[in-house]
């Protein structure tokens, strides 16, 4: 059952307020009360207590109060009845998404769980889901829940704070690979870390730490990895500048996550056929459904940018990207 518009709760609103108001006037000009009488015999013959009349009425107000009691209780037997099945659909369509919610979270297996699902915590959870892991986020503000639950397909979510023992089983934290606390405050953080990590000895936990110096308390706590957004963002722009080619072969392996491919290194052998020629030349991509991203000579030297000139040698490694079956294909002739 779908909710009322808001056209349909302006209707609930709008018809009691229009049938008293039409009630007071018609007393006030039919009988000559007062506003006061004539709102409140309106109010007592349209809520059928059975009170006496304020006043005598004459013919043609008995006939007025005869149309007003039909009137007045059909509209308000209407609005009480759409009234309540709004009610009832949003209470019974919250627990059938709340019932299917924890039974898809209860058939998942080494799922990844975010704490908290603010700007940090909602590009995590965005990016697993890129890289198609099924992904359950825990935070207490249930409006945002909603609205999240709405907008991004795939996600799970469970409603309270990530540092309850209750709540974090009810996110499957015995049956999880890993989580990551991205919750605004350190202590908060921390004491989630200490509760997981109690929970479940084996699983991998991150964690954000506003402090860097709450890093090592992190850690203590039973953090695996503990990062720090500010300096995090930091070591990015840095790494952008002075090395490029780190930031590309990260794209390239999001890139290769979201397209289905994979990301492998393979070495040439002295023998292999491939040595002592130019990319170009082995027709990489044409043969083999492959794109040779980076080659790492025998010596340690990075060739970061491969051409069809580049000239491969024994002992080089190559960083290739396409599906698995081109993969294991090309390493069958390396």
């Amino acid at each position: 059952m779908k909710s009322p518009s808001v056209l349909t709760l302006l209707r609930l609103v709008l018809l009691p307020a229009l049938v008293l108001l039409a009630g007071t006037v018609g007393y006030m000009v039919l009988e000559g009360w007062s506003w006061l009488d004539a709102t409140y015999m309106t109010v007592i013959t349209l809520s059928t207590v059975g009170f006496g009349e304020v006043q005598d009425l004459t013919r043609e107000g008995r006939i007025f109060t005869a149309i007003l009691i039909l009137s007045g209780v059909g509209a308000i037997s209407y609005v009480f009845t759409v009234g309540t099945q709004a009610i009832v659909a949003g209470q019974l369509s919250g627990a059938w998404r709340s019932t299917r919610n924890r039974r898809r979270i209860n058939r998942m297996r080494d799922h990844f769980i975010v704490a908290g699902y603010g700007r940090v915590g909602s590009f995590v959870a965005n990016l697993l889901l890129e890289q198609n892991q099924a992904v359950v986020v825990i935070d207490t503000d249930t409006e945002r829940l909603t609205e999240a639950e709405a907008e991004v397909e795939r996600l799970h979510f469970v409603a309270g704070s990530a540092d309850q023992e209750d709540v974090l089983r009810q996110a499957g934290i015995d049956r999880a690979a890993g989580i990551c606390f991205c919750l605004s405050n350190d202590a908060d953080n921390l004491l989630g870390v200490l509760t997981a990590r109690t929970l479940n000895p084996d699983i991998f936990i991150a964690t954000r730490a506003e402090e860097v110096q709450n890093g090592a308390k992190m850690e203590f706590a039973g953090a695996n990895d503990v990062v720090s957004p500010t300096s995090a963002a930091a070591y990015s722009m840095a790494i952008r500048m002075v090395q490029p080619s780190t930031v590309k072969a990260w794209e390239w392996i999001r890139v290769s996550n979201q397209e289905g491919y994979v990301l492998e290194s393979v070495q040439l052998g002295d023998s292999s056929e491939f040595v002592h020629r130019k990319v170009g030349d082995i027709g990489f991509r044409a043969q083999y459904g492959l794109r040779v991203l980076q080659v790492m000579r025998e010596d340690g030297t990075l060739v970061p940018d491969v051409s069809a000139a580049t000239m491969l040698l024994p002992g080089d490694s190559l960083l290739v990207m396409g599906s698995r079956e081109d993969f294991t294909r090309f390493c069958a002739e390396v």
